[in-house]
């Protein structure tokens, strides 16, 4: 009978993995095997190599493990040191046995579209007679392919034949009047609202109130001896409060203004004018004609500083530093102003040669250390420049 192999060889036994590549010394691997080493005489030769146990017993293991998976699940567990899996390849995953769509796969299976899931048909493409169509992936190309709808489309589309308008059934043709739909017969229309002249313009002014007396007038020819076209809201005292038209240069100029505030916005073949201030959710716009204010400060005596009041970063320079003689002299300098935040970098420039390079440590927000080498002995003149914040 052949042995299904649900506990692994040494499963509690000492083992010691094998390594895939081949292994300099000659031990035993996965790619090379038991090499020569093994082969020779154990009693003359002193590189003959024994059998180790713990390695035999991770071979054995290795094997019955992975035959075991193959009997249990009919398939080999998915690992990452399995990838990448080939196309068409099987695991079990989740409970689940999948099968690679694409070469390569380095996917997770369930966590994207490279692997698809072998339900209980061999290739997961046949619908099951108990599932009743629930089993179908994507219904809405099904019902696409067969021409039919959805019941919630058919809901949208139709009414059942028993729905009545006004108790007229649907089941044949009704004959609608205008009190079925709540609407003015032609007759009771003309005599509630203004006729349009011929051409569908409406040729004199419209006055419209609302029950605190307020009104929205409308007006089309003359309006202060510039024809066009004009709308103007008024208060309940009849004083205009704005208006918005257009006229001049054949009727193509637009503007809005506000009577209440003095200013208004006009396009017209030159641009856009605007009386006021232009803004944007609150905050001013600004242009190549009218420029924002400085957004910078600075001193720029000798000793200066020029600092960006946008990003908070300031550059400072000292000139005439004097270090005095003596090897590894330094002196402390102040900067012209102190960084909020602190300094972030600073670059020294010697003034004439100096036999070591001279160097800074122990920056802070107000000032910095200056050094020369161990081996300049001679009084040095330096500049720096600071960037900090």
């Amino acid at each position: 009978m052949t042995k299904v192999f649900k506990t692994p060889f040494a499963a509690q036994g000492d083992r010691k993995d094998v390594p895939v590549e081949t292994q300099a010394d000659g031990s035993v691997s996965y790619t090379q095997g038991y090499g020569y080493d093994y082969e020779r005489d154990q009693t003359t030769d002193p590189a003959a190599k024994d059998i180790e146990r713990e390695k035999m017993n991770a071979l054995f293991h290795d094997v019955t493990e992975a035959v075991g998976e193959i009997q249990t699940f009919g398939t080999a567990n998915w690992s990452e040191g399995g990838k990448p899996y080939p196309i068409r390849s099987l695991v079990y995953y989740g409970k689940r046995v999948w099968q690679s769509k694409i070469e390569n796969n380095n996917e997770e299976p369930g966590k994207g579209s490279d692997w698809i899931e072998l339900k209980a048909t061999p290739d997961g493409l046949f619908l099951q007679k108990s599932q009743n169509l629930a089993d179908v992936e994507d219904k809405v190309q099904s019902r696409e392919n067969l021409q039919i709808y959805s019941r919630t489309e058919t809901d949208n589309k139709y009414v059942f034949k028993s729905i009545t308008i006004n108790n007229k059934p649907l089941s044949s043709n009704i004959n609608l009047t205008a009190a079925d739909v709540g609407a003015w017969a032609k007759n009771e229309s003309d005599n509630r609202y203004l006729m349009k002249a011929e051409g569908g313009h409406i040729e004199k002014p419209i006055t419209i109130r609302n029950t605190s007396g307020a009104m929205l007038s409308l007006i089309r020819g003359e309006q202060g001896g510039v024809g066009g076209q004009f709308i103007g809201g008024y208060n309940n005292d009849g004083n205009r409060l704005w208006w918005m038209g257009s006229g001049g240069n054949g009727v193509r100029d637009v503007a809005l203004y506000s009577d209440a505030w003095g200013m208004g916005v006009s396009i017209t073949q030159n641009g856009i004018n605007a009386d006021g201030n232009l803004l944007e959710r609150g905050a001013r716009v600004y242009s190549p004609y009218n420029p924002q204010p400085s957004q910078t400060a600075a001193s720029l005596a000798s000793n200066g500083w020029w600092r960006d009041n946008g990003t908070g970063m300031i550059y400072q320079w000292v000139n005439g530093i004097n270090l005095p003689a003596g090897s590894g002299a330094y002196t402390i300098v102040n900067f012209p102003i102190a960084f909020p935040v602190g300094c972030l970098v600073v670059n020294v420039s010697v003034i004439g040669a100096a036999s070591e390079q001279i160097g800074w440590s122990e920056a802070n927000n107000g000032n910095v250390k200056i050094s020369k080498g161990s081996g300049d002995s001679l009084a040095r003149t330096a500049s720096i420049i600071v960037i900090g914040k």
